[in-house]
């Protein structure tokens, strides 16, 4: 099984496990103060929905009729433009109930989103680069270089992977915008969230170190464990640790090297200065001789 394989199996559990949890404490009456709201405008919103269905379904037998030159042309034009008027009220609908569901669920979204840092920042960060999922898979988050990562690291790898700061604008845009103006952001948004997604997606299995954007931004990256729980290194990162090993040690040899012939060097001149101490001396017992034997010729000369 790929590291890759073992992520989205790992993500899958966590986001599975999230979800029932997120689910369970937003449907409680006592903690969820907008549940019966929320409920209102969802089943609101299934009609509006079910009878477009409806008119739709009837348009397209009128349709079907007038291809098999059964009813008058007269008759088509009337159901297009009652189908036209009526989805444009439907438009509106949809973007007056979008408002509602997405006002009517702040505070699921704000209890969704401190389960997903609880889960992904904190409790990975206490439970060594893991989450249940990732300890099933055998994989941990550890730090791309060397060192440890703390609280912040986590947290800030899963604002970036879990869209926080998608699910924050569209909190905030809930209370700001009007119905209309709120359906325009929310597309943009959650367009841009499945941007990031995808480029995170590409980034991890398309990448020589498997890294996503969540990944580079908290300095972070996956590996896979052994059956102790040691880190398995890729071929990759041995051949790597291995070139850096041996260019480690050509630069010591070439500062070694380069040491020997400096002491050479150096061992050479203090020859050279012996020598020529040594020469020195010797020219200047040579001249004193010299000058002795001219004195004493000179002395015999005189006698």
């Amino acid at each position: 099984m790929s590291k890759n394989f073992k992520r989205l199996v790992a993500y899958m559990l966590d986001m599975f496990l999230v979800t029932a949890i997120v689910f369970a404490l937003t449907n409680i009456k006592q903690i969820n103060f907008q549940l019966t709201k929320h409920d209102k405008a969802s089943k609101e919103y299934s009609e509006i929905v079910k009878k477009y269905e409806k008119e739709e379904a009837k348009f397209n037998k009128i349709k079907k009729q007038y291809d098999k030159d059964k009813i008058k042309k007269s008759e088509y034009k009337k159901a297009k433009e009652k189908l036209d008027n009526y989805k444009k009220e439907y438009a509106k609908d949809i973007q007056k109930y979008n408002y509602k569901l997405s006002k009517t669920s702040t505070f699921a979204t704000i209890m969704s989103m401190c389960v997903v840092i609880l889960y992904f920042g904190i409790l990975q960060y206490f439970m060594n680069g893991q989450t249940l999922g990732k300890k099933l898979m055998k994989i941990r988050v550890v730090k791309n270089k060397e060192g440890k990562l703390n609280i912040l690291n986590f947290i800030l790898r899963c604002i970036i992977l879990n869209g926080i700061i998608a699910n924050i604008l569209l909190v905030t845009f809930v209370y700001i915008f009007n119905a209309g103006d709120f359906y325009n952001a929310s597309y943009i948004v959650s367009n841009a969230q499945s941007i990031v997604e995808f480029i995170i997606l590409i980034m991890i299995f398309m990448t020589k170190d498997n890294r996503g954007l969540h990944d580079y931004i908290a300095s972070t990256k996956v590996v896979e464990l052994d059956a102790l729980g040691n880190i398995i290194e890729n071929n990759e990162e041995v051949e790597k640790k291995d070139d850096e090993a041996g260019l480690n040690s050509k630069k010591i040899e070439k500062t070694i090297s380069k040491e020997e012939k400096i002491i050479e060097a150096e061992i050479e001149e203090v020859k050279d200065k012996k020598e020529k101490k040594t020469n020195n001396k010797k020219n200047t017992t040579n001249k004193k001789k010299t000058t002795n034997n001219k004195n004493k010729k000179n002395k015999k000369e005189e006698l």
